[in-house]
């Protein structure tokens, strides 16, 4: 193709038609580039998750920007040894409920038992001090009376 026979009307259509196809281009890269970034970005982190990374270290600072992150089987196998060792502890804690409210079932058996030995001793104590009280009586009844002619030995 020889430059020097196109007409000024071919020029300008092929200068219009790289215009654009830079325009096309330059939008396209303005907006196809943020979301290829996300994508990117999207897909790391998922690659990051499955298969594990090393701490992320700010080479500046030499500071750890972000710790070391295990594979996916490992978190899982962390994750089960995690979920025997609390289900493990749940048995433990539901045992040492349920002895613990057996023990409250006997402490209350055995406070019914007290009080009725309480009662009981109350009344035996009150018992006892009636009798001493109704002997005080008598005595004080016979030392208030004459004695009776006849009835003694010791008279005579």
């Amino acid at each position: 193709m020889n430059l020097h026979h196109l007409s000024a009307g071919e020029i300008g259509a092929g200068i219009v038609l790289f215009g654009s196809v830079v325009a096309v281009l330059a939008g396209g890269w303005r907006w196809g580039r943020p979301r290829w970034k996300t994508v990117r970005r999207r897909v790391s982190a998922v690659l990051d998750s499955v298969g594990g990374r090393d701490e992320i270290i700010d080479p500046a600072s030499g500071k750890v920007l972000a710790p070391a992150l295990p594979a996916i089987g490992v978190r899982m196998a962390d994750m089960e040894d995690w979920r025997r060792t609390h289900d493990e502890q749940m048995a433990l804690l539901t045992e040492a409920v349920s002895r613990l409210a057996d023990q409250g079932d006997k402490l209350a058996a055995l406070e019914r038992r007290v009080g009725v030995l309480e009662s009981a001793s109350a009344e035996r104590v009150i018992g006892k001090v009636e009798a001493v009280k109704a002997l005080d009586v008598i005595q004080a009844a016979m030392q208030s009376q004459p004695p009776i002619e006849g009835g003694d030995a010791d008279e005579g």
